[in-house]
C-alpha cells in the first residue's frame, strides 16, 4: 500500500482540525491542501465503496434531492457517505472525506450520494466516473455563471457521458433528456427517466416554456405600448408562466413517449401520488413546494437502480 495511503488522512485531519480552530467551521481548505500533496485521494477512496457513487446535478433542486437520495437510502439499511450543503465540488468532497476516513483511509460506508456543482461535475467524473448519476433540469437562471443554457446542458453531458452503471434524466427537459444519447448503453449503461402525469406538465414549465411564455407576454406587452408587469401586481407574470401550457418541444404521452420509471401523478396538501411499475402510490410528505415533489420522483427513481444493485449484490439491505 502507498505511503500516502497513511499519510494523506494523518496530514488532512491534522489541516482540517487546525483550519476549524481558525475559521470556526468548515472550509475547503484542507481539501485544496490533500489535492495537492495526494491527487488520488479522492479517486482511491471513493473506489472502496462497493455501490460507488450517485452523481446527483442540475440547475435547481441538487440540495433537496441529494438529501432526500441519501436519506431513502440509509432507511433502506445502506451506509451512505454524502457531502453537506456548500460543498458541491470537488474539492468541497475531498474536505468531507477527511472528516469520515480513518486514519488508515477506511471510508466505512456502502455508496456515496454527491451533490456537484454543474461546473465542478466535468473535473469530478475525470477523477471518479459514478456508477449513477441523476440529472435534474437545465434552467436560465444559471445563465450569469455558465454563460448559455446549452453549455449548461453540455457540462452535464460530460456526467452522463462517464457513467458506468444508471443514468437518471428528466424526461420532461428536453436538454435533458436528449442526454440519453451520450450514455454508453453500448457498454451496458441503463437509462432511465422520471416524468410527469400529462396534467400536471403545465405547472411544471420547463425553461423552454417559460422563455416562451416571457418572450409573448413582452411581445403583447409592446403591442400595447406597456412593459411586462404594468398591470401593478409583480406576481402577474410569475403566475403567467407557471401556468403555462407545455413547449411542443416537450415529451408527449403516447406510443412515442419516452418511459417513465417514477412519475408524479398527483399533488396535495403535503402528500404525493406516484406510479411504478404499473402501480400508483399515494404517500404524505413534508416538502414544502411542487417543485420538491418532483425532486422526489427524481430522487425515488435512481434510489429504485441502486436498490436493485444492492439487492444483487446481497449488501444489507431492508426491502
Amino acid at each position: 500500500m502507498a505511503w500516502n495511503s497513511f499519510a494523506t488522512p494523518l496530514i488532512g485531519k491534522a489541516v482540517r482540525a487546525a483550519s476549524r480552530l481558525a475559521h470556526g467551521g468548515g472550509s475547503a481548505f484542507p481539501g485544496k491542501i490533500v489535492e495537492r500533496i495526494d491527487p488520488q485521494f479522492l479517486s482511491r477512496t471513493l473506489a472502496q465503496l462497493p455501490l460507488g457513487v450517485v452523481l446527483v446535478s442540475g440547475t435547481n433542486g441538487k440540495t433537496t434531492t441529494t438529501r432526500m437520495v441519501a436519506s431513502m437510502l440509509q432507511s433502506l439499511g445502506l451506509k451512505v457517505f454524502t457531502n453537506p450543503t456548500g460543498s458541491n465540488f470537488t474539492r468541497g468532497v475531498v474536505s468531507s472525506l477527511l472528516a469520515e476516513v480513518s486514519l488508515s483511509g477506511k471510508l466505512d460506508a456502502d455508496i456515496a450520494v454527491l451533490e456537484l456543482d454543474e461546473a465542478y461535475a466535468v473535473h469530478f467524473v475525470k477523477q471518479v466516473p459514478p456508477d449513477y448519476c441523476l440529472l435534474l433540469n437545465v434552467m436560465r437562471d444559471q445563465l450569469d455563471r455558465f454563460g448559455e443554457i446549452d453549455n449548461t446542458a453540455r457540462l452535464l453531458s460530460k456526467a452522463a457521458e462517464a457513467t458506468t452503471g444508471t443514468v437518471v434524466l428528466n424526461r420532461e427537459d428536453p436538454r435533458i433528456a436528449r442526454l440519453a444519447d451520450v450514455a454508453h448503453t453500448e457498454d451496458g449503461v441503463e437509462v432511465r427517466y422520471f416524468g410527469l402525469d400529462e396534467s400536471l406538465r403545465g405547472f411544471f414549465p420547463s425553461d423552454d416554456d417559460m422563455s416562451t411564455t416571457v418572450d409573448a407576454e413582452a411581445h403583447d406587452s409592446a403591442e400595447h405600448g406597456g412593459n411586462i408587469g404594468d398591470s401593478g401586481n409583480a406576481g402577474d407574470t410569475a403566475d403567467a408562466v407557471a401556468a403555462a401550457a407545455p413547449a411542443t418541444s416537450q415529451p408527449q404521452d403516447g406510443p412515442d413517449a419516452l418511459p417513465s420509471d417514477v412519475t408524479l401523478r398527483a399533488v396535495g396538501d403535503h402528500r404525493a401520488t406516484f406510479a411504478i411499475d404499473g402501480e400508483t402510490y399515494e404517500t404524505a410528505v413534508k416538502l414544502e413546494g411542487v417543485y420538491n415533489l418532483y425532486n422526489a420522483a427524481a430522487a425515488l427513481a435512481v434510489v429504485r437502480a441502486v436498490a436493485a444493485d444492492a439487492q444483487a449484490m446481497f449488501l444489507p439491505f431492508e426491502d
